[in-house]
């Protein structure tokens, strides 16, 4: 008998702990002042921290914001059971991890980077190709990333935007994604091709090899970037204004020539006007005798224009052709004009059209 109740109170002295440690975890999550916080505003908060750029050896960066949530059982909760606070996925994930957080994320639009394939856990890859649907924005490794789009056959009805990195470019299949895409707008990759149903809604491309200049897609782009590859497959001016002529609705357009590509024409018929076109950004490091090209473009109103030039380089003719079509093209009170890298820390910029452009050297400034 006396046995029996030595153990009836050692079981209630050894439950002591775990009762203080419940009503210490209790006391702590209703009368902190955490609480004052609705649901709503700490998912904010946490989603902002995700956001955040924790660098490249932070092992879980998109994960970082985890470790916030540990303040009490309520935020830890109601992370739990958000499922927009666990829609990023990136090729680090363990693969432990993967599975629950998929299901963290239920059905959650998914944002994904696969960017080493060889780390990249089966289980993501299997259930982007068995859920296409849930996909918002991928960005995947041409390398080893062309047999994942070899499988994405079926319609992704919200992906806004696709970008397929390396230095080569990834063939799709004549059934990539099912050619439903409605809500693709960017994309961003080497080697598009001329007629798909899913680029149907294309508005941002940057492109970085040889372009189809009849594609049908170019003609509802509003944005365009054109890097020094595609410059260079495309030979010669007269070949990248082949595309531009396809690409009427342009608003902003940036391209990188190529020391490859031919001399400029100094003769049109008539110049290319892309009535919509307000930004450009020019890269003529390589061939800077490709200013050129301004004699033969025509805008309506220019807004915001940038060429950046060869640190080497002194042959200032140069800089008149750009010159002259600011002073046709632009018509607003507000300067956003500026050159940049005409030698080290060397800007030259002017601030009204008709005005003698100032070549201030050894000193940083833009004036708008």
């Amino acid at each position: 008998m006396a046995h029996t109740l030595q153990e009836f109170y050692d079981d209630q002295i050894d439950a002591c702990p775990a009762d203080v440690r419940m009503l210490c975890e209790r006391r702590n999550a209703d009368c902190s002042q955490t609480r004052k916080l609705p649901p709503e505003v700490l998912i904010e908060i946490f989603a902002i921290l995700g956001s955040f750029n924790y660098g490249r050896h932070c092992l879980y960066p998109h994960l970082k914001w985890v470790s916030v949530t540990q303040v009490c059982r309520t935020w830890r909760n109601i992370a739990l059971n958000e499922p927009l606070l666990w829609t990023d996925f990136v090729n680090r994930v363990h693969s432990n991890w993967a599975p629950e957080i998929f299901a963290r994320s239920k059905a959650a639009p998914l944002r994904v980077c696969l960017g080493e394939f060889n780390g990249t856990p089966d289980f993501i890859i299997d259930e982007l190709v068995k859920s296409p649907e849930r996909i918002k924005e991928l960005e995947i490794d041409a390398y080893g990333g062309a047999a994942l789009v070899r499988r994405l056959v079926k319609p992704a009805p919200i992906l806004e935007s696709l970008v397929i990195t390396s230095d080569t470019g990834v063939e799709f299949p004549p059934n990539f994604l099912g050619g439903v895409a409605p809500r693709l707008r960017s994309v961003r990759c080497w080697v598009l091709p001329a007629e798909a149903d899913w680029l149907a809604n294309l508005r941002s491309l940057n492109h970085s090899g040889l372009l189809p200049t009849h594609a049908s897609w170019l003609s509802k782009l509003t944005s365009l970037h054109l890097g020094r590859y595609a410059t260079q497959l495309s030979k010669s001016v007269d070949g990248m204004f082949s595309i531009l002529e396809n690409a009427p609705l342009l608003h902003q357009l940036t391209f990188t020539t190529s020391s490859h590509m031919g001399d400029a024409p100094r003769t049109r018929s008539t110049p290319l006007r892309l009535r919509y076109l307000r930004d450009i950004t020019a890269y003529l490091e390589a061939k800077p005798g490709m200013a050129i090209i301004f004699d033969q473009l025509q805008v309506d109103n220019i807004e915001r224009l940038r060429t950046f030039w060869p640190r080497q380089f002194e042959d200032s003719t140069m800089l008149e052709h750009v010159r002259n079509f600011f002073d046709r093209c632009y018509h607003g009170d507000t300067l956003q004009y500026s050159t940049h890298e005409l030698e080290k820390r060397r800007y030259i910029c002017w601030t009204e059209p008709g005005q003698e452009f100032q070549d201030r050297t050894r000193k940083s400034y833009t004036r708008y």
